[in-house]
């Protein structure tokens, strides 16, 4: 009980004087809102901590993927100016289509298969263009979904075959 206690504390403090930053004032009722607001983050904060979750293991390599983000980001920008540009000036919709990519061990319930759906999940939903919206375990596949259809299917494992 007196860990969470201090958990909540190093939660409330720094979230206390945030507030205090941004409001730039030392009024009373601000300071009473802002110590307010400062413990439901701190009890949100505990509360999270609390909650365990399945077991996940990462694997270090799966990192050298974000080696490839910074290209994707800027390409799938480029990929979308006309689209946003169509949708602005003569106000047509933009749909998007979704894609099921096969993702082998989708169904697996080990540590490192959680971990990696997580980090799968992370990585394919960084760039502009793309968002993983969930897994088809039954399947071992995993569903994407793209404003711009690419005639690739964008690669989301962090350990492709």
């Amino acid at each position: 009980m007196a860990r969470r206690v201090r958990v909540w504390l190093a939660w409330w403090l720094p979230l206390t004087g945030l507030w205090m930053l941004l409001v730039f004032t030392t009024a009373g009722a601000e300071l009473l809102a802002g110590a307010l607001a400062a413990a439901l983050g701190a009890s949100a904060a505990v509360l999270v901590r609390s909650v365990e979750g399945p077991p996940v293991a990462l694997r270090p390599r799966w990192l050298l993927r974000i080696l490839s983000l910074p290209r994707a980001v800027v390409v799938e920008t480029l990929w979308l100016v006309p689209l946003i540009a169509r949708a602005v000036v003569r106000r047509e919709p933009v749909y998007g289509s979704f894609r099921v990519v096969e993702f082998p061990g989708a169904r697996s319930r080990t540590p490192q298969a959680t971990g990696r759906r997580a980090f799968a999940k992370w990585l394919g939903s960084l760039s502009p263009n793309a968002i993983v919206t969930g897994f088809a375990e039954d399947d071992d596949a995993v569903l994407i979904h793209q404003l711009v259809h690419t005639a690739a299917p964008p690669s989301c494992d962090p350990e492709p075959p």
